[in-house]
């Protein structure tokens, strides 16, 4: 039986059980005459990130509090689908050796969090996400991955900002035979770049003999 994990080498990824939240800043980080990173700052004077030209509604409290922007999201589940469908057709392209692994960096948002049978993991750079991804893109191209079929699909919006996707998805060889069947459910949020994945949770896998 084919077993495909998801094999961390020597990247460095931070326990998620009981733990994960919102980084601190490092330590000597750059900051405005008020204190505030200059990312929050923007955000909180109204202005636009990179990425979003109308700009983040925001809402702000007094100085020293956490402030918040909020990016509307493509947030109908037909849209969520649509990019969903192109992400599917971007992956199943990076394991063809038809496009860059970096091409995924404008699908993951970062950090993000992968739990598996084993765990919880949160990757909390680009190179850690290119790092633990890239090993199921190796796994799937030694076993001839062709593409994705979709068993089944749903979409659910949880707000203004964010979707949650559940997938059931056959992979296949160029020949049309079946590699395995996975279950997923992906997290999907808006940021001022556009929909990212934020969470993917593997919890359900079947292989089929080669």
């Amino acid at each position: 039986m084919l077993s495909f994990t998801w094999r961390l080498g020597p990247v460095r990824v931070r326990a998620a059980a009981g733990s994960v939240g919102m980084h601190q800043p490092t330590a000597g980080r750059r900051r405005d005459a008020a204190g505030v990173p200059p990312r929050l700052s923007e955000q909180a004077r109204g202005c636009p990130p990179p990425g979003n030209a109308e700009g983040p509604t925001t809402t702000a409290g007094d100085r020293g509090r956490l402030t918040f922007a909020a990016y509307p999201l493509m947030v109908d589940a037909v849209a969520v689908n649509r990019w969903f469908a192109d992400y599917l057709e971007d992956f199943a392209a990076v394991v063809r050796g038809q496009r860059g692994i970096d091409r995924l960096l404008e699908r993951y948002a970062v950090p993000l969090i992968l739990t598996v049978e084993d765990g919880a993991m949160q990757l909390a750079t680009a190179q850690d996400v290119l790092t633990v991804i890239g090993t199921q893109v190796d796994q799937l191209r030694a076993h001839g991955f062709a593409g994705s079929v979709e068993v089944h699909g749903e979409t659910t919006v949880l707000n203004a900002s964010s979707a949650v996707r559940g997938e059931g998805i056959a992979r296949r060889r160029a020949d049309d035979s079946e590699i395995d069947r996975v279950e997923m459910t992906y997290v999907i949020i808006e940021t001022g770049d556009g929909p990212r994945i934020a969470v993917m949770a593997v919890h359900g896998s079947e292989a089929e003999e080669p």
